[in-house]
């Protein structure tokens, strides 16, 4: 199993333990007048994971199929780096929430390195989506995609939703 796929798998659990925990028992972000924008954030997030967890699971991106990944990946700490200033601008972030997010962000560091290391070498290699040999942690990058999706389609109907209706 190569190292980034250990870091997905614990980003994805981490992920998990957040919106369950955190987004929907304590704050019930999804029903929360004015959070529009970060439930959009969340559903863009949500939708960039699930591509990589199935994406990495299943096939190594060679050539230039690796800028694709590596624009996934930047796309990702963008989205966090936006979602960082609309969460401080329209909420009080329980603890909990803080910590989890602390041990995201660093993990997200370690998918940075450990995964931009990899796509170096396999920008280097000829244009091709190669199957990689499937593992128990296939699967297991699979079981993550299939609720990030989910969650990912629920917090962008939450956030069409609390959108302010805007006059025509």
């Amino acid at each position: 199993m190569p190292p980034y796929i250990a870091a997905l798998l614990l980003h994805g659990l981490l992920a998990a333990v957040d919106v369950l925990l955190n987004h929907e028992l304590l704050v019930r972000l999804p029903h929360r007048p004015g959070a529009a924008s970060e439930e959009w954030l969340h559903s863009l997030r949500e939708l960039v994971f699930a591509v990589l967890f199935v994406g990495l699971a299943w096939f190594a991106w060679h050539g230039a199929f690796a800028w694709i990944i590596g624009a996934l990946l930047l796309g990702e700490v963008l989205i966090s780096a936006c979602d960082v200033a609309v969460e401080g601008a329209i909420r009080e972030l329980p603890a909990t929430e803080r910590v989890i997010h602390l041990f995201l962000f660093m993990n997200l560091g370690a998918i940075v390195v450990l995964l931009g290391d990899t796509l170096l070498a396999w920008q280097a290699l000829p244009t091709a989506l190669v199957p990689v040999e499937p593992g128990w942690w296939s699967w297991g990058l699979t079981a993550l995609a299939v609720p990030a999706l989910g969650w990912a389609i629920r917090d962008g109907l939450a956030a069409r939703r609390l959108a302010p209706v805007r006059a025509a």
